[in-house]
């Protein structure tokens, strides 16, 4: 007994079932069916889940009383990745160098501009792996001046590209760096960033 809605939702984004008008229990499903997230909800309700992949998604919505189930709204947004926003080199997100990667979520209008600490005439190398296949991405490094400092366009064969980068000498506590990544096609999709200091 219940209903089940299907939604196609992109990786690493956050979807969010509303049901503001009875009282449910909500389940969210990935494409065999495993749950996700479950609720049970009375009125005004949100099941908030993170979705780390790209495909079909189910929310199951069932009465917690058959007798008293009656009519109830649903409905499903899609929240951007965690990192955003991160669009321009004055919301840049943060990366930390040797640190835990990052799994996000790049599309057609999509750039995403990522803060790490540089030390002077140092060698780091910036890792974009599991990119969604088909996807196409720009990588450049950028000084906070908005000064580019190289490009590297990863064609999405392999779906990796591992970027190697010196730093400049004489740095002063000034001079901040972050890595722009950009999608040059117009599929949406996924990347993992990971920048380290060899």
């Amino acid at each position: 007994l219940g209903d089940v809605y299907k939604r196609q939702v992109r990786a690493a984004h956050t979807t969010l079932p509303s049901f503001p008008s009875a009282s449910v229990s909500i389940n969210v499903l990935d494409g065999i069916g495993t749950e996700l997230a479950t609720n049970v909800a009375l009125l005004n309700t949100t099941v908030s889940v993170t979705l780390l992949t790209d495909g079909d998604f189910y929310v199951r919505v069932a009465p917690v009383n058959a007798a008293t189930l009656g009519a109830y709204t649903i409905s499903v947004t899609i929240g951007d990745d965690p990192f955003e926003p991160d669009n321009s080199i004055a919301q840049t997100s943060v990366i930390t160098v040797n640190g835990p990667s990052q799994l996000r979520s790049i599309g057609p209008t999509d750039e995403d501009y990522i803060a790490f600490d540089v030390v002077d005439s140092q060698q780091y190398t910036i890792a974009v792996t599991e990119v969604s296949e088909g996807v196409e991405l720009e990588l450049s490094v950028h000084h906070v001046s908005g000064a580019q400092l190289g490009v590297l366009v990863d064609e999405g064969i392999a779906g990796q590209h591992l970027w190697r980068w010196t730093s400049p000498p004489n740095l002063t506590s000034a001079d901040q760096f972050c890595v722009r990544i950009r999608s040059t096609n117009d599929l949406y999709g996924t990347y993992r960033l990971a920048i380290t200091r060899d």
